[in-house]
């Protein structure tokens, strides 16, 4: 133990002292009366004692008391107890109990603070009496989040890690980038045969989640083979109801991949599951891997939109071939000066408009004729989109959602877009997402014609524009009745079509921005106030399941609210959790499952409206009896040497564990810690001065000083 003191506490104390012995000895150097010398200098202690404890606590000198010593440095071993541990045969397993690892680590932990972990589903601290007992078992193999999980719960940070493990890396972040920031060695011990099983392996199924009814879909099944020789077998799909394809395919081998395309027909409206298989061959190990599950959500034909304009524009010609180039619309056109459709024989507006799903209306459309027709096909739930605004003409006037001034002042002038606080979160301006140069800002200021004096008290502001500190709405929303309107005060939006490509980005802010908007006025089902979702349709055991909600109000978000989460097994009925679900803002909700074993399962989210009113939706999700672990289930070595390469460690075959002792020597930690000492006034200083003043004063006192 070591005290130690800085310079500015050295002068501190220093001149404490000399003011309190100074005072000690001009008080009672000579005393009146004269006292004895004993008096004298018992009086003076007590003085000086009481004065340098003052000036203690006015300076606040600091002093540190050092204290050293040594330790055995913290060696943590995780354990992988994956279920990929345990494919194709029990030979990764066979290390866990062999004589060479316990002798390792018993004469490991002689040495060094020996911590054992097992890893997969989440992390565990065992002894070494359990290692033998593991049994593989877990969902996933996360290397990084088992390696956080370690740090976060120990006291005492490790000097080395150790790792046993096949590799087979399938959840979570990059372990070497994260491994790489610890500073801490990282020696891996690898599980892995020296060749590959014979296996031909269901990599992955890729196919639209969602489809339409009648259609056919196309479903992209990966193929791979470890064998020696080329595999022929037969491919099957089945549903419900029996096998919907049958084919013939050949594995290829030593590793190689196969893509293969299936147009499957995907019937009528529900969520359809399949189950794709690959009969597997003679002698074939694992045949897990040769399975798989998809689902498709059918949902009625294609989205029918109907282009209206007097004559063709530069807007209706954009239009026009953003949204025929989408495969989920269907595009008419009419012009109204002619009363013409230019793509098929849509005939009379009016009586086509039973069938159309979204009327999109461009500048000078004059619709007088099928003005009652509209409102009608409003009121059933139709959706309108204005482009280019114009006023005049009633049906813009009576349902867009902007206040028109009447007197038309001043030429039209030039508004830059910008995002309002309620477009951010919003679907319809999910634009350039995948792009990280993109802003709104790098569009073009479009003009707004002059007659345009706001918007409506129901109507929600998108997109707005600004000018010289004035600002004007661009892009609103709005419902009338059961349908939906959206519409732009400003014109010429074609060359949001060009710009962003000027700037070199790979996006179309006004392809993206136009399907948007289309897609958003379409869904019948957004206009009830609670909305929930699953991320996918089927997971794979071990991956987590992402709920999501969101509520609103007339279409304005709910935020702050409480929304309950009820799972349940399907075919049971029984609940596997209960939960509130996190408010992300804006009306947005979101939950995550971990850990759900194979099955059919439905979530049926709650919540309460202003008025009291409880609502609710189910929704279904299922978790295939295949997992993230019945892939690569002979391990990835090169997964374990980035690893051991990033921290400076060392991979080891499961024939070098006895070298273990001798491969990781952190040596000895020195220990030290310190504690830093400054005089406080409290209580106990407090009375100390209070007794020392008051033994003084009784002194002189009695010795007729006072």
């Amino acid at each position: 133990m070591v005290p130690q003191i800085d310079a500015d506490s050295s002068v501190a104390i220093s001149i404490s002292i000399l003011v309190a012995s100074l005072m000690a000895f001009i008080l009672y150097r000579r005393t009146t009366p004269r006292l004895p010398r004993n008096y004298c200098l018992l009086l003076g202690c007590l003085r000086w004692v009481s004065v340098l404890i003052i000036m203690l606590l006015v300076t606040s000198p600091e002093i540190t008391i050092v204290r050293s010593g040594n330790r055995k440095p913290v060696v943590s071993v995780l354990i992988d107890e994956s279920r990929s541990m345990q494919y194709p045969d029990s030979s990764k397993i066979r290390l866990l109990t062999s004589h060479a690892l316990d002798s390792a680590l018993r004469e490991l932990s002689s040495k060094v603070d020996l911590r054992l972990y097992s890893f997969s589903d989440d992390l565990r601290q065992i002894s070494l009496e359990d290692i033998s007992s593991i049994k593989p078992a877990g969902s996933r193999t996360d290397l990084a989040g088992a390696l956080k999980s370690l740090i976060a719960t120990s006291a005492i940070k490790p000097s080395v890690v150790v790792v046993i493990s096949d590799g087979a890396n399938n959840y979570g972040d990059d372990p070497s980038y994260y491994a790489s920031h610890l500073s801490i060695p990282v020696y891996c011990i690898a599980t892995i045969g020296t060749k590959p099983t014979p296996d031909i392996a269901l990599e992955s199924v890729e196919a639209d989640e969602i489809a339409y009814a009648g259609s056919r879909i196309k479903v992209w099944l990966d193929i791979s083979g470890t064998a020696d020789t080329d595999i022929p077998t037969r491919v099957t799909i089945s549903d419900s109801v029996g096998i919907v394809y049958s084919g013939q395919v050949v594995v290829p081998s030593h590793g190689a991949k196969i893509r293969m395309p299936i147009d499957l027909e995907v019937g009528d409206m529900g969520i359809h599951g399949f189950r794709v298989r690959i009969d597997p061959f003679e002698g074939e190990n694992v045949l897990v891997n040769n399975e798989s599950s998809f689902s498709v959500k059918v949902i009625k034909g294609k989205v029918k939109v109907c282009l209206i304009a007097a004559y063709p524009s530069w807007d209706f010609a954009f239009a026009r071939r953003a949204l025929k180039q989408n495969p989920s619309m269907e595009v008419s056109t009419y012009l109204t000066r002619t009363r013409l459709a230019l793509d098929d024989a849509l005939g009379r507006l009016s009586d086509a408009l039973v069938s159309l799903d979204v009327l999109v209306i461009f500048k000078g459309a004059k619709l007088a004729q099928e003005y009652d027709a509209i409102q009608q096909y409003l009121n059933r739930g139709g959706a309108l989109l204005f482009i280019s605004g114009e006023a005049d003409q009633r049906l813009f006037a009576d349902f867009a959602p902007f206040v028109l001034n009447t007197q038309r002042q001043g030429r039209p002038r030039l508004y830059a877009p910008v995002v309002t606080s309620l477009g951010q979160n919003h679907d319809v301006m999910r634009v350039g997402m995948e792009s990280q140069r993109f802003s709104w800002s790098r569009l073009p200021p479009l003009p707004v014609p002059g007659f345009i004096a706001g918007s409506r008290k129901q109507a929600l502001v998108l997109l707005e524009g600004r000018s010289n500190g004035d600002r004007v709405d661009l892009l609103t929303v709005m419902r009338i009745g059961a349908g939906r309107i959206a519409a732009f005060s400003c014109f010429d939006l074609w060359k949001w079509d060009i710009a962003p490509k000027g700037f070199g980005l790979d996006v179309s802010a006004y392809d993206e921005l136009l399907t948007n908007l289309i897609s958003w006025l379409n869904e019948r089902e957004e206009t009830r106030p609670l909305v929930a979702s699953t991320s996918r349709l089927v997971y794979m055991q071990g991956e987590p399941i992402d709920i999501s909600a969101r509520l609103s109000d007339d279409l304005k978000p709910v935020a702050g609210a409480r929304l309950d989460v009820v799972v349940r097994r399907q075919a049971t009925g029984e609940t596997i959790l209960a939960s509130a679900m996190t408010d992300k803002g804006n009306g947005n909700y979101s939950m995550r499952i971990d850990q759900l074993p194979s099955g059919e399962y439905s979530a049926m989210v709650r919540a309460r409206t202003a008025s009291g009113k409880e609502i609710a939706q189910s929704v279904r999700f299922d978790v295939d009896r295949r997992g993230l672990e019945d892939s690569n289930f002979d391990g990835e070595p090169a997964v374990l040497e980035q690893l051991a390469a990033a921290t400076g460690g060392r991979v080891l075959s499961d024939k070098e564990v006895g070298d273990l002792t001798s491969v990781i020597s952190p040596g000895t930690i020195v220990v030290r810690s310190s504690k830093a000492i400054t005089l406080k006034l409290n209580f106990a200083t407090f009375a100390l001065l209070a007794i020392l003043f008051g033994i003084e004063w009784l002194i002189r006192k009695r010795k007729l000083l006072v």
